[in-house]
């Protein structure tokens, strides 16, 4: 069952791919080990965080009190380093489906995806800028990583750091650093 699958990794070695069970985007996941409870009234919001599941990191949504948890991918290959965009209708993730891991976007529901970045190396840690306008990211290529930043529509891309080890960049609040 998908819940047992949730609670078993089954991690291959290095570059043995093992095949998934395709899930439809829309079936519900139920958290059979941990249901947190609140003194108060639950947080809001939803989640979007990678979850483990027939040995591949995916993309799973769930509210941020522990219900209603969804997985949004069912590729067999790493999709991991999810993040939601500050209005809340998009997700931005790096996988590495089609070759060495690239920028997708999809629908908060799974639906629409797309893939917005190619041929940088590979690319981890997405993120938005609040305005809605940039995306700044990881690059790594030759054992290097680098900060780097593109529009939105993953045109202009370019480096913002030039140094070895530099990752997994965040926005500031406001967007101005």
């Amino acid at each position: 069952t998908l819940a047992a699958s949730l609670q078993t990794d089954t991690a291959t070695p290095a570059g043995i791919q093992t095949p998934v069970t395709p899930v439809p985007a829309t079936a519900t996941l139920l958290p059979t080990l941990f249901h947190p409870t609140f003194s108060g009234e639950p947080p809001g919001g939803r989640i979007v965080f990678s979850c483990r599941i027939d040995g591949f990191d995916q993309i799973c949504l769930m509210d941020a009190d522990g219900n209603d948890l969804v997985r949004l991918t069912t590729a067999p290959a790493t999709e991991f380093y999810a993040s939601l965009t500050y209005d809340g209708e998009d997700i931005l993730f790096s996988s590495r489906r089609g070759g060495p891991f690239q920028i997708y976007r999809m629908d908060l529901d799974g639906s629409d995806l797309e893939q917005i970045s190619s041929g940088l190396g590979n690319l981890y840690a997405p993120e938005l800028s609040p305005d809605g306008e940039l995306i700044v990211f990881t690059v790594e290529t030759g054992g290097r990583s680098n900060v780097w930043v593109m529009d939105r529509d993953g045109s202009d891309a370019h480096a913002l750091t030039d140094t070895a080890g530099n990752g997994d960049p965040t926005w500031s609040p406001d967007g101005s650093r």
